[in-house]
């Protein structure tokens, strides 16, 4: 039982750092569905990075710059240009999806997997404390900083905060910013701790289903954290199922549950009354 705590633990880091991404989003009033986007884009550089230089903190700063990069184009395109959330979040997901085999073709010769970090260089435990220092981060950012209360307002009721003097725009800005830097992270996890390079759509939907760990926490922090947990649970469970010659039933039955779960969570969750305010009036 230790065992499958340890892997869902595991298994469950990069979706902690994609769900608080979506977090520092959603509770600044913007839709985020271009997590799975910033994963990939973290998992590639990080994972890039890591073989040229050989270093871990190279691999990470680098990821983190991507990330915050790229959540700053995403971030213009929608609080400055007042573009779609969720066309300008599609855009961005099909250009990672185009520019990482570009990228990798010119740097590796290859337009599949970046080449193997050696083992001894993969990260260890920093991943898995480094995302319950996040998530107690932005619990007690929300909760008892003045700034905090400017971030969720923002997503509550962005006409209270303009009346109080303070900009919607720039808090939103800020927190998308953010948004990418904590779902770098997630990437880096994915291609330096749970694997040893990137291979080709490596989040495997992680992105997406981090948004439906984000309505099941409703929305807080600790609860999204431990709707992670849930998540990591059923992956590491259809892991453990797979080597069990007892089961009698269809590997892809089996492969499929964790998508089965962010399926049931949306349905269940749909009529739910604690998504940020703001997040109704988006439209398409």
């Amino acid at each position: 039982m230790d065992e499958l705590f340890w892997s869902s633990l595991r298994l469950a880091t990069p979706l902690v750092f994609a769900a608080l991404a979506g977090l520092l989003s959603e509770r600044a009033g913007v839709v985020n569905l271009a997590l799975e986007g910033f994963l990939l884009v973290g998992a590639f550089v990080g994972a890039s990075t890591a073989f040229m230089t050989g270093s871990m903190l190279e691999a990470w700063v680098f990821a983190s710059i991507a990330g915050v990069l790229l959540s700053t184009v995403f971030a213009f395109l929608i609080v400055t240009l007042k573009g779609s959330p969720v066309i300008i979040a599609t855009a961005i997901n099909l250009l990672v999806f185009g520019l990482i085999p570009l990228t990798s073709k010119y740097l590796f010769n290859s337009t599949g997997s970046t080449p193997v970090v050696p083992m001894e260089l993969r990260l260890q435990n920093f991943p898995m404390i480094l995302m319950v220092g996040v998530t107690l981060a932005i619990y007690l950012y929300g909760r008892f900083t003045l700034r905090g209360l400017y971030w969720r307002t923002a997503g509550e009721s962005a006409f209270s905060l303009e009346a109080a003097g303070i900009s919607v725009n720039k808090t939103r800005f800020i927190h998308l910013m953010l948004a990418g830097l904590v779902a770098s992270w997630g990437g880096v996890s994915l291609s330096l701790f749970l694997s040893s390079s990137y291979s080709p759509l490596m989040s495997g939907g992680r992105g997406f289903i981090a948004l439906a760990a984000l309505i099941l926490g409703r929305w807080k922090p600790w609860l999204v954290f431990a709707s992670c947990l849930l998540f990591g649970f059923f992956e590491a469970l259809q892991m453990r199922l797979q080597g069990l010659e007892q089961i009698q039933v269809p590997l892809q039955m089996v492969q499929i549950l964790p998508y089965v779960l962010t399926i049931l969570v949306l349905i269940a969750f749909k009529d739910q009354k604690s998504a940020p305010q703001e997040l109704t009036k988006v439209t398409t």
